[in-house]
């Protein structure tokens, strides 16, 4: 039995690779003897012919995991490999799992080895072999995921554990972390840990605990947007704001973290006229040193008055987007042109 999985994905091809592993030491050998994990990357036939042959103790079979084999340079041995597995698929008893990170389909599905920043065409030794193990039962695909299938993941994720987060919470989630669903599940698992022991007991996890407890890998680039909105720069700011839309940042979020940080200025500024000093301040409102030292050089260039202004036509924005009157980049847009 042939297992191919493959793809930019590794976070759930690992988790297949896993569910496989726990499911052969159930049924076949608990021991574990006859499991055998190889780099394909270096493998030689006479290597892989001693380790499928070898006899074992324990099962019936042996399970062998071979990772990375497309980036064998040894074009005979993948020739070899694949004449080998044509001839034994239907015979063996062995269960070969080929696991190849590496490999991503183009725009016609074509295979590219994508090793470092540029994506190549696969050989013909290696087409050859990539080939055969696509036509396998159980060959696999596993694309990086989209914006709405990160959100679907992350549902599935939490209603496993009993909780779910609104719809809000979930989209400044996957903004926050893209598709990296090894981060998105060290987060989730957070979350649910936290909610689990929040008193009084609550299963809808909310955007406010998203933004408290998850590490955001963006918020430098929300500080240099409203670095330029508080040094009156709207040309630089709808330059930041147009870069961040086309590298495929949520608009709720950045809607979501812009009011975020107006809030912190407005509670900053408020804070410097009552004539309380940076440590008192920090001390107040418990907020990260970085942040609250980003936040004094900003709130200087405002006043209340102006920050209020700032917050009540994110709030109208807002209103008006999720009441579908206004598109969300358009809704952006504007949200600059006012301040």
């Amino acid at each position: 039995m042939i297992f191919f999985l493959y793809g930019p994905d590794d976070y759930r091809a690992k988790e297949k690779i896993r569910e496989l592993k726990r499911k052969f030491l159930r049924e076949v050998d608990s021991s574990g003897a006859s499991l055998v994990e190889l780099a394909g990357e270096d493998l030689k036939m006479e290597k892989f012919h001693e380790t499928v042959s070898a006899n074992s103790l324990f099962a019936r079979r042996r399970l062998l995991i071979i990772e990375k084999i497309l980036l064998n340079k040894d074009k005979e041995f993948l020739s070899s490999l694949a004449a080998y597995l044509s001839d034994k698929v239907g015979a063996q008893d062995n269960i070969l799992i080929f696991y190849e990170p590496s490999i991503i389909l183009d725009k016609s599905n074509e295979p590219q080895l994508a090793v470092g920043d540029n994506p190549k065409a696969l050989n013909k030794d290696q087409k050859n072999l990539f080939k055969f193990l696509t036509t396998t039962p159980y060959a696999q695909y596993f694309n990086a995921l989209n914006n709405q299938e990160v959100a679907l993941w992350l549902k599935a994720k939490l209603a496993a554990a009993g909780f779910e987060a609104d719809y809000r919470a979930t989209q400044i989630l996957s903004s926050m972390l893209g598709n990296d669903l090894w981060s998105l599940n060290n987060e989730a698992d957070k979350l649910i840990s936290y909610q689990s022991s929040a008193e009084p007991a609550n299963k809808i996890i909310s955007v406010e605990t998203v933004l408290r407890l998850v590490q955001n890998q963006s918020e430098e680039k929300i500080f240099a947007l409203t670095d330029a909105i508080s040094n009156k720069n709207k040309a630089l700011a709808l330059k930041l704001l147009e870069e961040q839309l086309r590298q495929g940042a949520n608009e709720v979020y950045l809607l979501t973290m812009l009011a975020r940080q107006i809030k912190i200025l407005l509670a900053v500024r408020a804070a410097l006229d009552s004539g309380l000093d940076s440590r008192a301040i920090g001390q107040s409102m418990k907020i990260h040193p970085y942040v609250l030292q980003k936040s004094l050089s900003q709130a200087r260039n405002f006043n209340l008055s102006g920050l209020k202004t700032i917050l009540s036509a994110i709030v109208k924005l807002d209103y008006n987007y999720k009441s579908g009157k206004l598109p969300a980049p358009l809704m952006l847009t504007l949200l600059l042109a006012k301040i």
